[in-house]
């Protein structure tokens, strides 16, 4: 396993509850969790109990028509060793990834059919609760110059992620994603 992928791993098990601003804890692992890895790394990490299968959620992460759904700035191919590129933002766009359109490609690191998908930082890992339901484990490992804790975009990263978080629920429902629905206010939300 890489440092990358052991530092992913790590960060994902260590997540903990956060609270809200209003300082219950019911629904705050919606909102995710800001960390340090062991080697020093900043991340955002996000659990979500799904009341689909495995199997489910799985297709939604891999399928290259079910990501179109909740995911559209994703090419995948959905193998070991495939290749992945993310298009976050547009150019001339009014909002876009930390001022700037970014572009992230590269090779999947981790891909275990049903249970562990891994692109460069970023990391989803599904655990079955029962035959009907299952955790969504999501961790990025944000690779800055910045010290832990300290980039400025990490709750923008937060942020962006729990859209999409919000944005795959919404496509295992069924449901059409709305694109113009804003991302949550991280100003607001103590994590």
């Amino acid at each position: 396993m890489s440092n990358e992928a052991a530092s992913n791993h790590a960060a994902t098990k260590q997540m903990a509850t956060p609270k809200t601003a209003l300082g219950s804890t019911q629904d705050a692992s919606r909102y995710g969790k800001l960390g340090t890895t062991p080697d020093d790394q900043s991340y955002v990490a996000f659990e979500r109990r799904l009341p689909h299968t495995k199997d489910k959620v799985w297709r939604a992460l891999t399928d290259p028509a079910e990501l179109k759904r909740w995911f559209p700035e994703i090419e995948l191919e959905p193998k070991p060793g495939g290749k992945y590129r993310i298009e976050f933002g547009e150019e001339g766009a009014e909002s876009t990834c930390e001022g700037g359109p970014a572009v992230l490609s590269g090779t999947i690191h981790r891909f275990e059919p049903g249970k562990i998908l891994q692109c460069g930082g970023m990391c989803w890992e599904l655990e079955a609760l029962d035959e009907q339901s299952c955790i969504l484990r999501f961790t990025d490992v944000i690779n800055s110059t910045w010290g832990p804790g300290q980039d400025p975009f990490t709750n923008s990263i937060l942020g962006g992620w729990h859209w999409y978080m919000d944005a795959l629920e919404r496509a295992l429902l069924g449901d059409k994603v709305d694109r113009s629905v804003p991302e949550v206010d991280y100003s607001k939300v103590q994590v």
